[in-house]
Formats: structure tokens, sequence, C-alpha cells
């Protein structure tokens, strides 16, 4: 399993610094709604402008621009869908919950409590 994000960077490093990060390997989608689920719980939605931007800035270079334009795109127009399912949702399910809803992995063993930071 993968390391358990303790800020919304950290869970946008941890998705986009994967070289296959643009792939959609079911491990990268995984890191992907994970790194929703903490952008919409602890800081709100942004914009699927601000996430294409965001990835631009991040990965501009590593694949050919055409590419990062459309894969920016598309995963910035399914930001916004899960932010469409997830209002008012993160405060009511825990994590693990959640994690199963959008990504179909079942965390094991211990249930992960997210407490909102200040």
């Amino acid at each position: 399993m993968f390391p358990f994000p303790s800020t919304v960077e950290e869970a946008f490093e941890d998705w986009i610094g994967v070289d296959t990060w643009y792939t959609g390997h079911p491990a990268d989608m995984a890191r992907f709604h994970a790194y929703v689920w903490w952008q919409i719980y602890y800081e709100g939605s942004i914009s699927e402008e601000q996430l294409r931007q965001k990835i631009r800035d991040r990965r501009k270079g590593h694949i050919a621009d055409e590419d990062l334009e459309r894969v920016a795109s598309r995963l910035s127009h399914l930001m916004a869908d899960c932010n469409d399912f997830l209002k008012d949702k993160p405060a009511a399910l825990p994590f693990d919950r959640l994690w199963e809803i959008l990504t179909g992995v079942r965390i094991r063993g211990k249930r992960y409590r997210v407490k909102k930071q200040p």
C-alpha cells in the first residue's frame, strides 16, 4: 500500500511525482483519488483550470505538450466529478470508506480516521 500522506501537497506529490502518474494504472489512480480527497477535505475544491495549471507547472517537459494538455484536462475534469460526488461527504464518511468508494481499494487492518487540520 502507499504511504499515508499528511498534507495536501504531500498527497499531490505522492501522485504526480511518480513517472507513471498519467497512465491510468490503478495504483496511479488510487494516488490521484487520495490527492483529490485531501484537496477537497482540507483546502476545498479547486477549479478545473487551477488543477490543469498545477499539473502543467509540475510536469512540463516530462511528456509531450499535447499529451500533457490532454491528460491534464481529463484528470481535472475527473476531479470536478469527484468534487460533485464528495460534496458534504468527507466529513460524514471515514477516510477508508471514501477511499474504497473512489478507488475500489479496501484498506485492510487499521481504519484511518482523519482529523481536519487547523
